[in-house]
């Protein structure tokens, strides 16, 4: 059975919510957890950070409303306040916030693998000083980190992941962990029981135009070891001669021309197929004027993690401009046919700077 269509149409914003790049990782237990940059996830009180973790309850199986509460306030990834600062610098200085390397921390990919939760980190520098034409934000040296109490503690520390990150440079800078369901278990598929996959973009939050594919050991990945990465260099990618311990060797599974933000894929085991929505600003990056309100998403579907992917269906959000989407498995009906998408959009309108969830129809 072959995906011909996918739609897609309500949208639903998740109350109490504020902040963006959400990733959904299903626990176990049944939870979901995941990061939120630039905001305050799920806590009024909560200062505006970088990064923050957080765990949702979901009312149902198949109904996307939750409630949720922050885990950990990731300060060890923020720049201090500065002392006696005023109520405007304070409103102000999450905006602002960068390092001597002119960048901050964003996340990437989260999942649970076997009870433990693994997230990426990266050093990201907007799109007003990233040097890029188009405005577009500029990713680099990314790092796994891991927690084994739902986000409380995480190892590697910060100070590790600046001085020594786990994939230096841009090309693995945006890596998202293909999911496969529940725990990282509920579907098999492509050796999945073996390996664990993440996509990852040419080092651009928004507006990249190809996907590269890593693979590690299930049994490896909580050693935090890039040594136990391999990259995708084409061919049958469940032969081993199809991957290299080489990342420069990487070859791109999917092109399009500046539509490739950071997200990932994931596997869709009704129809034994991969789908990953790519997303951009039709017009440039995000941060070229007006363009903050104005996305497009693009479902691309695949036989493989490798490919060959194919364009099933689009679609415009204006004013809304959500990027980062991810289908979270959580919500995939039982026959397949409908499932929801994690994201939020537009940075200066707190309507949309939220976690919203919204349905595909798939056919």
């Amino acid at each position: 059975m072959e995906i011909k269509s996918i739609k897609a149409t309500d949208v639903m914003p998740v109350d109490g919510s504020m902040g963006d790049t959400w990733n959904l990782a299903w626990s176990r237990e049944g939870d979901l957890y995941s990061p939120v940059n630039d905001g305050l996830g799920f806590c009024a009180e909560q200062k505006m950070n970088h990064l923050l973790f957080v765990k949702m309850q979901p009312d149902n199986d198949s109904s996307p409303r939750m409630v949720g509460e922050n885990v950990n306030a990731m300060d060890d990834y923020d720049i201090p306040l500065p002392e006696n600062a005023t109520e405007e610098e304070e409103r102000q200085w999450w905006r602002v916030r960068i390092a001597d390397d002119a960048c901050t921390w964003k996340t990437g990919g989260c999942k649970m693998i076997d009870g433990t939760l693994y997230l990426v980190v990266g050093r990201h520098r907007y799109g007003e000083i990233s040097g890029d034409k188009f405005r577009r934000q500029s990713a680099r040296n990314a790092s796994i980190i891991k927690s084994t109490d739902g986000g409380k503690t995480w190892t590697r520390s910060e100070k590790e992941n600046y001085d020594n990150p786990m994939f230096p440079g841009r090309r693995f800078a945006t890596p998202y962990f293909l999911d496969y369901g529940q725990d990282g278990s509920e579907a098999v598929a492509h050796g999945s029981d073996k390996y664990v996959y993440a996509h990852a973009n040419g080092g651009f939050w928004d507006n990249s135009s190809d996907m590269v594919l890593g693979r590690v050991l299930r049994s490896k990945i909580g050693n935090l070891d890039p040594a136990d990465w391999q990259y995708f260099t084409g061919g049958d990618g469940m032969n081993d001669a199809a991957w290299s311990q080489n990342m420069a060797d990487a070859k791109p599974v999917l092109q399009t021309d500046n539509m490739l933000g950071s997200t990932g894929a994931v596997y869709l085991p009704q129809w034994k197929s991969y789908c990953l929505i790519g997303w951009g600003y039709p017009d440039g990056g995000g941060k070229l004027p007006g363009m903050h309100e104005h996305t497009v998403w693009n479902f691309h579907v695949a036989p493989t993690p490798w490919g060959p992917w194919r364009t099933v269906g689009s679609r415009t959000f204006k004013p809304e401009g959500f990027y980062c989407p991810t289908i979270c498995p959580r919500f995939i009906s039982s026959d397949g046919k409908t499932a929801w998408v994690a994201t939020s959009g537009n940075w200066w309108d707190l309507t949309w700077y939220r976690l919203h969830m919204v349905k595909l129809e798939i056919s």
